[in-house]
């Protein structure tokens, strides 16, 4: 998984075709990323907030 992610980061060393090929799952895989930021984002404001 972590070759993965890395190989999504630097999407410019993949080729076109592998790239067109895995674009849902990449597409999905930065979504799921995302999501997962924000909620560590929120519970890190929630954590800040309460020691505040």
């Amino acid at each position: 998984m972590k070759l993965f992610k890395e190989m999504i980061q630097k999407g410019e060393q993949m080729c076109e075709e592998l790239k067109e090929l895995l674009a849902p799952e990449i597409v999905e895989l930065k979504i799921r990323l995302a999501e997962q930021d924000a909620k560590l984002a929120d519970k890190d404001a929630m954590l800040t907030d309460s020691t505040a």
